[in-house]
């Protein structure tokens, strides 16, 4: 009875994780979508606009970058949100 209490555990183990490999997955499909901010010497009110304007039509910053060139600030934003 120990022996099959030890094979019973295992076999219901391999089961569950088999049956959850063989489910089909939804794919989540994306849009994308970049913008570039330019906020000169200013601070990143700008910014916070134009992400919280994105953010209600339902896009999410996936990456940024900022540079600057002679106190002038230009961000890049690459966007995304489902299809």
């Amino acid at each position: 009875m120990n022996t099959l209490k030890r094979l019973i555990i295992p076999v219901l183990m391999s089961s569950v994780i088999l049956a959850g490999c063989s489910t089909p997955h939804a794919t989540t499909k994306w849009d994308y979508k970049t913008t570039i901010v330019n906020t000169g010497s200013g601070g990143s009110d700008e910014v916070d606009k134009v992400l919280n304007r994105f953010a209600q039509e339902g896009w999410s910053v996936v990456s940024f970058s900022r540079t600057a060139e002679g106190g002038n600030y230009t961000w890049a934003f690459v966007l995304k949100h489902t299809k």
